[in-house]
C-alpha cells in the first residue's frame, strides 16, 4: 500500500517499468502541465519507495474518450505487446482508458497477453490472475458507466443552454464570450465586429470576391481567431454563418471519433433540417437583409466544385505540397475557352509561383523514375550506403551508453543503502539517469526505425515504382492519383518569384509502408 513500510522483496513486475500520465475528467479546472506533474511526483515517490525501475514516461497531454485519439496510449499499448515491460505505473486503471467495451478489452487483453502487470498506488493487479483480473473488469465496467453518465449530463447541459438561446462553442470572429446571468452567450467585440460589417459591404455592394476580401483583411493586419490569416474559405464561412443576424445553429456539423490507429476524426455536414436554429441572446452584427443579399450572390456565382475521390481530376491531388508554406498545392484553370490552361498552385498570398499542371506532372514522374534509379543503384552495389553505416555506428554508439546508464542507476540503489546518498542526491541523479535512458530509447527506437525504412524501400518499392512508372502513363486521373499515392507519402514544390516557367524543384518522399 501507497505510504506504508517498503516492501524487503522487490516485486518483480518491477524491474521494468513504462509510468503513464494522464489527466482525469476531475481535473478539468486544472491546467494539464500542472496535473501531470503532481501525478509524475507522487507516481516516482511510490517507485522509490518501492524499487520500481521506471525505464521510461508516457505523458499524455491530449484529452480524448477514445483509445486511438490518444497517441501515447497506442504507443504504450505496441510496446506492451512487444513484451518490453513488466509493469505499467499509473495512479488508477481507469487513466488507461474508459471508453467503450471493445477498447477497454483491447487494452487489458494487451496486458494479460504480455503478462504486464497493471501498478497503481493502491495495488498490482496481475491479469493472469482469476482474482485480480475480475477486480480489474469491475473498475474498468463502474469508470465506463461513470463516463457515460458524465457526457449524458453534459450534453443534456448543453442542450438546455442551446434552448435558452446561450452560446457554448468558441466565439467567432467578431464576437467574444459574455454571459447573461449563469448562460453563455456572445457580444460583439467592437473592433472585429466593423470588421465583420466591412466583409459584408466589400461582398454585396463593391462586388469582390472571397479570396480578394481575404488578402484586404491579411494587408490590413487582421488575423482570424485561429490562423494567422484570413483564407478565401473563412471569408465564405462568415458569409452564411447565421450567428452574425443573432441567431444560434446546433446539429451542422457530426464529428465522428477515429477507430483504428492512424485515423483522423471525421467531420460530416449534416442536412439542413437536422440544424437546431434558435433566436440567441446576443445582439446581430449584421442585418437580415444584407446578410439574405450575402446569401443570394453566394449562390448565384461560381465556386469550384468539390471533388469526390472518383471524380478526381488533378492526379497530383493530397500529394503536393507548398515547400515554404506546407499548405497543400491545388489545380485551378486560368484562361479563357481554347486559351485555358491548368496551373498548380498555392493558395497561400505571396507565396511560391505556379506553373503549368502538365510540366509539373512531367516532372514529378522523372523525379519518381530518379528514386527509383537511387534504389536500384543501391541494391546492386549490395552495401550500405554511407549513410546506412553512419546510423549503424551511431546505433551501437548509443546501445553502448544506454547499458551503462542501466548500470549507473543499479550503484544509486546500492550508494542509497550504505548511506553514501543522501534521499535528496539519490533522486536528482536518479532521474538525470532515467531522463537520459528514456531519451536514448527514443532515439535508439527512431534510428532502428530509419534503418528498417532503408530496408523495406530497397526490397518493397523498386517493384512498386517500376509497376507504377509502366501504368501512369495510359491511367485515368483518379488511376494516376492511386498509382502515386501507393508508393508516394507526399512530395514538396518550391519555384522563386523570378523563376522561369520550368524552374522549379519536387522533392519527393516515398512511403515506408508501400500500398499492395
Amino acid at each position: 500500500m501507497y505510504g506504508g513500510e517498503p516492501m524487503e522483496e522487490i516485486n518483480p513486475f518491477f524491474r521494468n517499468v513504462a509510468m503513464y500520465l494522464r489527466k482525469s475528467r476531475a481535473e478539468e479546472g486544472e491546467s494539464t502541465e500542472v496535473v501531470l506533474a503532481r501525478h509524475k511526483a507522487r507516481l516516482t515517490k511510490y517507485a522509490f519507495d518501492y524499487k520500481v525501475n521506471v525505464v521510461h514516461i508516457y505523458e499524455e497531454v491530449v484529452s480524448g474518450d477514445s483509445l486511438f485519439a490518444r497517441p501515447h496510449m497506442v504507443e504504450l499499448l505496441h510496446a506492451v505487446e512487444d513484451g518490453k515491460y513488466t509493469g505499467v505505473l499509473c495512479m488508477d486503471i481507469d487513466r488507461l482508458g474508459r471508453g467503450n467495451m471493445k477498447e477497454q478489452g483491447l487494452i487489458l487483453e494487451t496486458f494479460k497477453d504480455a503478462q504486464t502487470a497493471i501498478i497503481t498506488p493502491d495495488k498490482v493487479y496481475n491479469l493472469n490472475d482469476e482474482i485480480d483480473e475480475t477486480a480489474t473488469e469491475f473498475k474498468t465496467f463502474m469508470a465506463r458507466q461513470e463516463l457515460k453518465i458524465i457526457k449524458k449530463r453534459l450534453n443534456r447541459g448543453r442542450q438546455m443552454t442551446i434552448e435558452k438561446g446561450g452560446y457554448v462553442s468558441n466565439p467567432p470572429f467578431g464576437y467574444m464570450r459574455a454571459y447573461q446571468g449563469k448562460v453563455p452567450t456572445l457580444a460583439p467585440n467592437p473592433q472585429e465586429a466593423e470588421y465583420v460589417k466591412m466583409i459584408f459591404q466589400w461582398y454585396c455592394e463593391d462586388g469582390l470576391g472571397c479570396p480578394t476580401i481575404s488578402h484586404k483583411l491579411s494587408d490590413m493586419g487582421v488575423m482570424p481567431h485561429r490562423g494567422k490569416e484570413f483564407s478565401r474559405n473563412s471569408i465564405r464561412k462568415i458569409l452564411v454563418n447565421p450567428v452574425y443576424i443573432g441567431k444560434v445553429v446546433w446539429g451542422q456539423r457530426k464529428h465522428i471519433r477515429p477507430k483504428k490507429a492512424g485515423e483522423k476524426n471525421v467531420t460530416i455536414s449534416m442536412p439542413r433540417d437536422k440544424w437546431m436554429i434558435i433566436d440567441g441572446l446576443h445582439s446581430p452584427i449584421i442585418d437580415k437583409k444584407i446578410f439574405e443579399k450575402a446569401g443570394k450572390i453566394l449562390s448565384e456565382r461560381y465556386h469550384p466544385p468539390y471533388m469526390y475521390p472518383d471524380k478526381i481530376v488533378n492526379p497530383l491531388a493530397g500529394l503536393l505540397y507548398c515547400q515554404q508554406c506546407n499548405f497543400t498545392m491545388t489545380l485551378r484553370t486560368f484562361g479563357h475557352r481554347k486559351y485555358q490552361s491548368n496551373h498548380i498552385l498555392c493558395a497561400t498570398k505571396g507565396c511560391v509561383k505556379s506553373s503549368r499542371a502538365d510540366y509539373v506532372e512531367k516532372f514529378f514522374i522523372h523525379e519518381l523514375g530518379e528514386k527509383l534509379h537511387n534504389l536500384e543503384m543501391e541494391q546492386q552495389n549490395k552495401e550500405s550506403t554511407v549513410e546506412t553505416q553512419s546510423m549503424q555506428i551511431v546505433l551501437e554508439k548509443m546501445k553502448s551508453e544506454h547499458s551503462k546508464l542501466l548500470k549507473q542507476r543499479e550503484r544509486l540503489y546500492d550508494f542509497l543503502e550504505q548511506g553514501v546518498y543522501t534521499v535528496a542526491v539519490f533522486t536528482e541523479r536518479e532521474q538525470r539517469i532515467s531522463s537520459r535512458i528514456a531519451e536514448l530509447i527514443k532515439e535508439i527506437e527512431e534510428t532502428e526505425s530509419r534503418l528498417d525504412k532503408k530496408k523495406k524501400q530497397v526490397e518493397v518499392l523498386i517493384p512498386r515504382i517500376r509497376y507504377v512508372l509502366q501504368e501512369y502513363w495510359s491511367a485515368s486521373p483518379i488511376k494516376k492519383n492511386q498509382l502515386l499515392k501507393s508508393v508516394v507519402e507526399r512530395a514538396f514544390y518550391f519555384k522563386a518569384k523570378d523563376a522561369a516557367p520550368h524552374d522549379f524543384t519536387i522533392d519527393i518522399h516515398l512511403r515506408i509502408d508501400p500500398l499492395v
